[in-house]
């Protein structure tokens, strides 16, 4: 019980690099990819077999991960509250030195520098006259017609201006330019390719969501339960298992740091049982019972799917809604009543008078993956096929999918 925590615990150590004060470059390995925050220090050893040092700002004037560059300096840093409610009265942000990893998004004449600090603001950076610049957008309280007001100091507009001028492409985007990396590092892009012939060193593209296809193949094992009432030959007995193949194709959008994926899946399966049922009151007054039931699925699946990457593999969790459309379906009971001389009295139909086309549930599941291929165990908790409102139809399915990505 305590394996899968320990897992969830774990990261690979990914491919790197440092950069020590008056040394060269160093390959090996980092522990873990940057979070969302600019770290304040990474762990880094030359072999995946480690040890694993914590180095800072102090060691180093710069390391790599992951497409991702950073390097050390000390800035200007905006500490003012952001919180509506916490806002300074004063048209002045305030400002203290400190020494950083900046995230570079783009190097070269022109830069461009990003920083998410401990709280969770955000500061960009050019680079001007040899220092670090802080494009200064920032929100104070003010009164405006007897009432207090958050007011934007967009600063960074006019330091833009300056920073890029004579390029009318670039000017022209400049008024309604938001305070992001993605509108800021499209600004610099710009620049580049229509305002001058240089060229950037280092041109951070965006955390682009990249698109997987792939195939499944694997079996089914499913389990329908009736629970009601005015339908004994149903409720009263013991549905066996039904195992059968099941296929279909996948889609993965996969998110930014490749941690999360949206999965989509058309899946086909189907299940088919048979039971028997006695209705007996004496030897002279009883009745038999025999149903068929089967139905060909073909299912929308959509999975959120977290990924836990190991050294030469990854694990992932899976949780979802599935989406069935009955294609076809076996609904059969055959009922042979016997009273006194009254012998062998067949009737057929339908097992199931009123069976809806739609199938609904929740998917649960637990996998492998070595390169393109990956292993998976799925659980499925399902509405079935009943229509009744006094007979519920929960079916439960487990899998067991292998599947290949292109």
């Amino acid at each position: 019980m305590f394996i899968l925590p320990n897992l969830l615990a774990q990261q690979s150590p990914l491919p790197g690099y440092i950069i020590q004060s008056g040394q060269d470059t160093i390959r090996g390995y980092l522990a873990e990819s940057p979070r969302a925050k600019n770290p304040l220090t990474i762990s880094f050893a030359t072999s995946l077999q480690g040890p694993f040092k914590t180095l800072g700002t102090s060691e180093l004037t710069g390391f790599g991960v992951q497409d991702e560059h950073y390097l050390s300096a000390t800035v200007p840093v905006d500490v003012s509250p952001t919180k509506t409610s916490e806002l300074s009265r004063s048209p002045t942000p305030t400002l203290q030195e400190q020494t950083v990893f900046l995230r570079v998004l783009v190097s070269g004449p022109k830069s461009l520098y990003s920083l998410r600090d401990q709280s969770d603001k955000e500061h960009f950076y050019i680079h001007l006259d040899g220092q670090y610049q802080l494009l200064t957008n920032y929100r104070y309280l003010a009164s405006r017609e007897g009432q207090e007001t958050a007011i934007t100091q967009d600063r960074f507009k006019q330091q833009l201006q300056n920073y890029l001028p004579d390029c009318p492409a670039v000017q022209r985007q400049i008024p309604a330019l938001p305070y992001s990396p993605k509108a800021l590092t499209k600004l610099l892009t710009t620049y580049y390719a229509q305002c001058t012939t240089e060229a950037p060193a280092l041109l951070q593209r965006g955390e682009r969501v990249r698109v997987q296809m792939g195939l499944l193949l694997g079996g089914s094992s499913t389990k329908v339960s009736f629970r009601g009432s005015n339908h004994p030959y149903l409720t009263n007995v013991n549905l066996p298992r039904s195992t059968q193949l099941t296929g279909g194709l996948s889609l993965d959008v996969l998110l930014p740091k490749r941690r999360f994926s949206i999965r989509n899946e058309l899946l086909y399966t189907s299940f088919q049982v048979k039971s028997h049922y006695e209705e007996y009151t004496n030897a002279n007054d009883y009745a038999l019972s025999d149903v068929t039931l089967g139905y060909d699925y073909l299912k929308l699946n959509h999975l959120l799917r977290y990924h836990i990457p190991l050294q030469s593999m990854h694990l992932f969790l899976n949780v979802g809604l599935s989406n069935g459309l009955a294609l076809t379906q076996t609904n059969q009971r055959r009922r042979e009543a016997f009273f006194y001389s009254e012998q062998g009295q067949v009737t057929e139909g339908q097992a199931l008078a009123e069976v809806r086309a739609y199938e609904q549930g929740l998917l649960l599941g637990l996998g492998a993956g070595v390169k393109r291929y990956a292993l998976e165990v799925r659980y499925e908790a399902s509405n079935g096929m009943s229509a009744f409102t006094n007979l519920s139809s929960p079916v439960q399915r487990f899998y067991a999918l292998l599947a290949y990505r292109f």
